[in-house]
């Protein structure tokens, strides 16, 4: 279910180089958000209520809509009449429109270097809890003041959820505030897809990867789903590591045969030549509350021996068991053999 770090274009490090000068930006400040809600919303459908910003330096545009993503949806509120993504979306951000790019500026989460980035929202899908709850995905990617895509290498995206409950016929959101993920590289979240670790128990499993400078590296974030607020059950799980593509002659040495890896050629060592892939599925868990997350581990490595520090390559066959314990799943058994870079 992994993808493998292959499936992903290296970067030159020019290009990285410069892909990371360019990464520092200022997002636009947007037009007053009533005006632009009320003018960007269907006939007969009332405008989002939102604060309106101290400054607004943007020109409207009516090619995009904008909103505010932590508003409590429409006033009056009508109800979804079905729970299809695009039904929802409209109930939870009223300026939606099919036709238009839907753009927010959002805080990006780092403590060390906050900015706030206008993104490109779009529906990804809807998770159901049972017949009367359901969860709204949406991703969103860094984007100019027009909704073109504006993200460079290293930019994540963003996955917002939002809660609904069914309620005479229609669908209602939740009062809480959407809950907000940064992840991924190149503004793109990853590919996202919904579990069930428990009955009624939804989980959302993100997948993504990137490349530097040859090195590449896969990574898993799981996120318990519940109507009211989401749980960070484990956040960028190191899913599979490769460097063929950094190192000369690693590639054709670890694809040998094993009877050929017994003199490991000079330059190549346990830090530049590995490549370890992975597969996960879920297990009925042995104390019948639910299921595990089992990752099985397979590929080949350069080690080196604790004593006499000789080379040899190692063929990985590796299974680790991850288990939910309250809020974070942990290691029931086995490790995880990828290497960092």
């Amino acid at each position: 279910m992994t993808p493998t770090c292959s499936t992903w274009r290296r970067l030159s490090p020019l290009l990285t180089l410069c892909a990371l000068l360019a990464c520092q930006r200022q997002a636009p400040t947007p037009p007053s958000l009533p005006a632009l809600a009320a003018a960007s919303a269907p006939a007969g459908v009332p405008a989002m209520q939102a604060a309106t910003p101290a400054a607004s330096t943007a020109p409207a545009s009516a090619a995009v809509s904008w909103v505010d993503p932590e508003a409590p949806g429409p006033t009056p509120a009508t109800g979804a009449l079905d729970d299809t993504p695009q039904a929802l979306l409209h109930e939870a951000l009223a300026a939606w429109r099919a036709d238009r790019p839907l753009l927010a500026i959002l805080p990006n989460d780092k403590p060390k270097d906050p900015q706030d980035i206008t993104v490109a929202l779009k529906p990804v899908l809807v998770a159901a809890i049972g017949d009367d709850q359901r969860i709204l995905v949406l991703t969103g990617e860094p984007a100019d003041d027009e909704g073109q895509p504006a993200a460079s290498h290293i930019d994540q995206g963003v996955v917002l959820t939002y809660g609904f409950r069914r309620r005479d016929g229609r669908w209602w959101r939740t009062g809480q505030p959407p809950t907000r993920t940064w992840t991924g590289f190149e503004g793109q979240a990853g590919t996202i897809r919904t579990i069930e670790l428990a009955p009624r128990h939804p989980a959302l499993v993100i997948e993504n990867g990137s490349c530097w400078q040859g090195y590449c590296g896969g990574w898993l974030t799981l996120l318990g789903l519940d109507v009211d607020h989401v749980t960070p059950l484990a956040d960028s799980l190191p899913m599979n590591s490769e460097s063929s593509g950094a190192t000369e002659g690693c590639g054709q040495f670890l694809e040998a045969r094993p009877a050929d890896a017994a003199s490991v050629p000079k330059g190549l060592d346990p830090q530049n030549c590995f490549d370890i892939a992975s597969q996960w599925h879920l297990e009925p868990s042995p104390d019948g509350d639910g299921s595990d997350f089992v990752i099985a581990f397979t590929g080949r490595e350069i080690v080196a021996d604790a004593k006499t520090h000789a080379l040899s390559m190692h063929d990985v066959d590796e299974t680790l068991v991850l288990r939910r314990h309250g809020d974070k799943l942990e290691p029931a058994s086995g490790h995880d053999p990828t290497h960092s870079f």
